[in-house]
């Protein structure tokens, strides 16, 4: 995608692929896709996240996040109130 020769992607082959939407506001007019994604871009336009092969994120959702969620929460009141 980048020009850059990085390995193969293929069946059975370790993968790290992030997939991007071009079409929120920070990355529009999409005159050059590029520059705009590693100018304009921040978290909201990524969509979904693969790395090592393993789906982590698909459509903004990654799998277990509320929990996560509540666990830091939990631990952020337990360190300002002991």
């Amino acid at each position: 995608l980048l020009g850059l020769d990085l390995g193969t992607l293929a069946p059975g082959r370790p993968a790290d692929l992030m997939l991007v939407r071009l079409t929120g506001p920070a990355l529009t007019p999409d005159t050059d896709s590029l520059s705009n994604i590693l100018n304009s871009a921040h978290s909201d336009a990524i969509d979904t996240l693969i790395c090592d092969g393993r789906l982590l994120m698909q459509h903004h959702h990654v799998e277990g996040e509320e929990e996560v969620l509540i666990q830091a929460r939990r631990a952020a009141q337990a360190l300002l109130h002991g």
